[in-house]
């Protein structure tokens, strides 16, 4: 309550409302030398602030992708059936194998063996064979072209690399990005630490990003930078529309986030039932999906914490602790550690928001 403020009638005239917190009922005059004091009581109601995170409010997640071209994308709705045709076909192409394989038998779940295949366009990369232990199987895809020529060429534009598809809830996702994600999760297998081949390895990307706005425009603030970088699916934020951005895009944006929360929580489902297929986990849960769910999957890496501080030094832990520090320098070897700091604390705050 401001009842000594005459700008505002020092509320004259008006009673305090029953839940009043604070009541000036005194000014100090130039406090210590610097700056006028309000003396007030204090009710209890609420707790007193003992500290602020600076940069905490000015944050704004970063607008997401239009209706507009929400509307004109293809929907997961319409990829499930085909994933489901793809498993029975890979069951077909291991059952072939084996019949003539002797000792070499190959037990992959049609699960496992799907997911790499839609990942694939990232999978052909030998960085991506060494961090997540898989080539794509190229050879099912030598089979599809014999055995199913159709589905394959109907499969093909859903899992080219960043193609975007609608989610069915208003959001964007990259199939291909999210098999690439998510097969570490479910197997295990590969050298770098699973995060790495999800949002680990984006962050450090956006990053990268980070580093070359700040390079063309060497006086703009890093951490609005990165703000309008990290979870971006536009590099339209309001700050960056005052800057030179060299960028068509950015390498951590909203459909590889969600493709990346999205990939950990299908993992989760296929690996708690190693009976259910992935495209049964990917009909329950596109049903329901949400932002909450989503994001929230990112927390089976990162501790959770509701200080926008505590998180993104957590972050920053994960992606640049010293077992990491080689696979940083090869994701992207110009980024430094003040762009590590603004993406990590980016993705604190689009976590928190």
């Amino acid at each position: 309550m401001s009842d000594m403020s005459t700008g505002f009638s020092g509320n004259l005239g008006f009673p305090i409302p029953a839940g009043w917190n604070y009541d000036q009922f005194a000014e100090i005059s130039g406090y210590r030398g610097k700056w006028d004091l309000d003396k007030v009581a204090y009710s209890g109601r609420w707790p007193a602030i003992g500290s602020s995170e600076s940069g905490s409010i000015q944050y704004q997640r970063p607008a997401g992708a239009p209706k507009a071209e929400v509307d004109k994308l293809q929907k997961i709705s319409g990829f499930i059936p085909l994933v489901k045709q793809l498993e029975a076909q890979f069951k077909n192409y291991i059952a072939e194998h084996n019949a003539n394989a002797g000792n070499n038998m190959w037990l992959t779940r049609p699960s496992e063996g799907v997911m790499s295949y839609i990942g694939r366009a990232y999978f052909s990369e030998v960085q991506w064979v060494a961090s997540a232990g898989t080539d794509g199987w190229p050879g099912f895809d030598e089979y599809l072209k014999r055995n199913a020529s159709s589905l394959r060429s109907q499969v093909a534009p859903f899992i080219a690399r960043d193609a975007l598809t609608s989610d069915g809830k208003g959001s964007v996702i990259d199939l291909a990005h999210l098999a690439a994600a998510g097969y570490s999760y479910l197997t295990g297998q590969g050298i770098a630490p699973r995060h790495w081949t999800n949002w680990g390895g984006d962050l450090v990307t956006g990053a990268s990003n980070i580093h070359t706005i700040m390079q063309a425009n060497p006086s703009a603030d890093r951490q609005e930078a990165a703000n309008g970088v990290i979870g971006a699916h536009h590099l339209n934020t309001e700050y960056l529309s005052t800057l030179n951005l060299p960028l068509d895009g950015s390498a951590c944006s909203l459909s590889d986030l969600n493709s990346n929360g999205d990939a950990i929580r299908l993992a989760e489902m296929l690996t708690a039932d190693s009976s259910l297929s992935l495209s049964a986990a990917m009909t329950s849960y596109y049903r329901t999906v949400n932002g909450s769910n989503r994001y929230s999957a990112f927390y089976t890496d990162i501790p959770r914490s509701t200080s926008v501080t505590t998180l993104a030094a957590s972050i920053y832990s994960l992606i640049h602790d010293w077992a990491n520090y080689a696979l940083v320098y090869l994701k992207a070897r110009d980024v430094t550690n003040a762009d590590l700091r603004a993406a990590s604390r980016a993705f604190a705050d689009f976590l928190l928001a």
